[in-house]
């Protein structure tokens, strides 16, 4: 994969996937790291399981444990740093 500038326009192909990666059933979500790599994996049902995901992704430490993992309601990602509650 090249450099992207418009994050919005990506698509990753399921055939992209390493095969441990692709998910059971689709719709499916997959996060990418600021790294570049795939830090979160699943299934959200709803849209606070998606957000949850998200945030996942944006706060993933790629540099702890290798091959930690955190389970959720919607999958599976690497360990993040959960943002405070907004009031």
């Amino acid at each position: 994969m090249g450099s992207v500038e418009n994050f919005a326009d990506l698509v990753v192909d399921l055939e992209d996937l390493p095969a441990a990666l692709r998910p059971a059933a689709l719709p499916a979500l997959v996060g990418i790291s600021r790294e570049g790599l795939v830090c979160a994996v699943g299934q959200a049902s709803d849209y606070a399981q998606l957000r949850e995901a998200a945030e996942a992704t944006a706060g993933a430490m790629m540099a702890g444990a290798p091959g930690s993992r955190r389970l959720t309601r919607w999958g599976a990602c690497a360990p993040y740093f959960e943002s405070a509650p907004t009031r």
